[in-house]
């Protein structure tokens, strides 16, 4: 079990560094009066949030596999093993992956009496969080549908370990 908690701790590491680097920053205007995105790149956060749900779905296909291949555990205690570190590496992935984006901020570029701020990617949709275990599960459930032994090859496994330690 804790194979697979490791796993979706470095998947949502690996996935919080790739997202801090493609996720794009928001130029903001800020005034005396108030901040404003700059027209026509409004459409940055609805990107920064897709680019994060796209990374997720990679991130839960690669921890549902790396699941899949820890066979000492295979069964319901490591679906929701697996459902449990896929949500933790999700949130890893948001909040590292805000923290790094905020690293790579480029100086503030006055603008008259305006300043031109690179405001970083934030994930704000808790829903967002919920695309990683739900892939990580569903490719789970599809290698164990497709396994052709009854037992998801925990048993076999069981068998070879007691063949070699009597022998």
């Amino acid at each position: 079990m804790a194979r697979i908690l490791f796993l979706g701790v470095i998947v949502g590491l690996g996935a919080a560094a790739v997202w801090a680097v493609v996720a794009p920053s928001v130029p903001t205007l800020v005034a005396e009066q108030g901040m404003a995105t700059v027209p026509g790149e409004s459409t940055a956060v609805f990107d920064a949030v897709m680019y994060f749900a796209g990374i997720t779905v990679i991130a839960g296909i690669v921890l549902g596999i790396g699941a899949w291949l820890v066979v000492a555990v295979r069964g319901p205690l490591a679906v929701v093993m697996l459902a449990a570190s896929a949500g933790l590496g999700s949130w890893i992935a948001a909040t590292v992956g805000t923290l790094l984006a905020g690293l790579r901020n480029q100086d503030p570029v006055p603008a008259g009496d305006l300043m031109m701020v690179s405001v970083p990617p934030e994930m704000s949709l808790w829903q967002a969080l919920l695309i990683q275990p739900l892939v990580a599960v569903f490719v789970y459930f599809l290698a164990a549908g497709m396994s052709d032994d009854p037992g998801l090859g925990v048993e076999a496994r069981s068998q070879r370990r007691r063949e070699t330690v009597s022998a």
